[in-house]
């Protein structure tokens, strides 16, 4: 019994005595840890009575509070200027420099994070209102109010921080000139240059194409100026245009010339057969079937009729005598020809040009037939 009352005794001494240590003001006003004061409203002096701020905020000023009196009146005294009892107390919520506590480093200082976590500030957010809390990123508050202590003095926040920018998904992204944000594919990049050429380049495009053909008209030389592989035709009511005093030669059979290889195979195909060898002989000796060539390829095409021929071939054929000439040029220039095995062989040299120029001769000479037709009125 003697041990349990002299324990309960001790206990309630201990008590006593603490709570005359402490200020009536400060005991009564204090709210326990992460309560929010009873009938506690956003401050409309806009200060904050010591009495009010949550105990954690409370710690960190009390500790921090002496030395920055102390400083604030050792820089009046410096001044001259009486103590404004106004003192700057560093922001637990934010990070700062301090001097460094190595005597070697005077004059230095140190990155210092803050004393109170993030993550221990939205905890305290959650639980307390943001006007008792300090301005930080976590609690952007514009203007925080002064705290005033119980001996009168007014407490500031010291530090200063940024509020968080408001980003959008493109924010990092620069205008582009097209008025969005994204610069499009290398062909869309391109149209616009492509365009406004084309535009210019097109700009009096009628023009110069009237002009082209005015410079042009009447220019074009009769097809009599040139040859054909045998002969060539007089002119004729299609092609009044006066010939070459150098080409008046007028040579029967049209403007491939003679052929009698006709006459002879509906005469006799003996002697047709018999002539064939002779014939293929004196083809070899040309010389064209050991470039590649037949004997249409050497038409010369400076000619309208040879040109509508060669307008009419199939697009096959056009492109396998285009191949042909260009192998020829080929071995031309290297001053030899084609490997024996690659000469052209006698049944391969068929004429598909000439079938063509025939038919064109036919079709002129049909119309200057009709040309030359007088028509007579019957007399009633």
């Amino acid at each position: 019994m003697n041990i349990a009352r002299r324990l309960f005794t001790s206990t309630g001494r201990a008590a006593s005595t603490v709570q005359a240590a402490v200020p009536a003001e400060a005991s009564t006003a204090v709210p326990p840890l992460h309560a929010r004061p009873a009938g506690f409203r956003s401050p409309k002096k806009r200060v904050i009575e010591m009495g009010q701020l949550p105990k954690p905020i409370l710690k960190e000023v009390a500790r921090d509070l002496e030395r920055a009196k102390a400083a604030a009146l050792e820089r009046s005294a410096k001044r001259g200027e009486e103590y404004p009892g106004i003192v700057s107390v560093q922001n637990p919520f934010l990070s700062f420099w301090r001097p460094s506590p190595d005597p070697n480093m005077r004059g230095k200082f140190l990155w210092t994070g803050a004393s109170i976590p993030r993550r221990h500030q939205k905890i305290l957010l959650q639980k307390y209102p943001a006007e008792l809390l300090p301005p930080s990123e976590t609690n952007p508050v514009r203007h925080a109010p002064p705290i005033v202590w119980n001996d009168g003095t007014i407490i500031t926040w010291k530090g200063s921080w940024k509020p968080k920018a408001e980003t959008s998904l493109y924010a990092s992204r620069r205008l582009q000139g097209n008025g969005t944000y994204f610069k499009g594919t290398k062909a869309e990049r391109d149209a616009p240059g492509k365009k406004a050429e084309r535009e210019e380049r097109m700009a009096g495009m009628a023009k110069r194409i009237e002009e082209f053909r005015k410079s042009k008209k009447g220019t074009k030389q009769p097809d009599e100026l040139q040859p054909s592989l045998g002969a060539t035709v007089a002119p004729s009511s299609s092609h009044p245009e006066t010939p070459s005093p150098l080409i008046t030669m007028v040579l029967i059979g049209g403007p491939l010339g003679i052929s009698l290889a006709s006459c002879i195979k509906q005469y006799s195909a003996g002697l047709y057969n018999s002539l064939k060898p002779l014939a293929n002989a004196y083809a070899r000796a040309a010389g064209h079937r050991k470039v590649g060539l037949r004997y249409d390829d050497l038409i010369i095409e400076e000619r309208l009729d040879v040109e509508k021929a060669l307008n009419r071939l199939p697009a096959k054929e056009g492109y396998d005598r285009v191949y042909r000439m260009r192998v020829a040029f080929q071995q031309d220039l290297m001053r030899r020809p084609l490997p024996k095995e690659e000469w052209l062989k006698a049944e391969d040299d068929v004429r598909y040009l000439s079938p063509l120029i025939n038919e064109v001769a036919a079709e002129n000479a049909e119309r200057d037939n009709w040309d030359a037709v007088q028509v007579e009125r019957k007399a009633t």
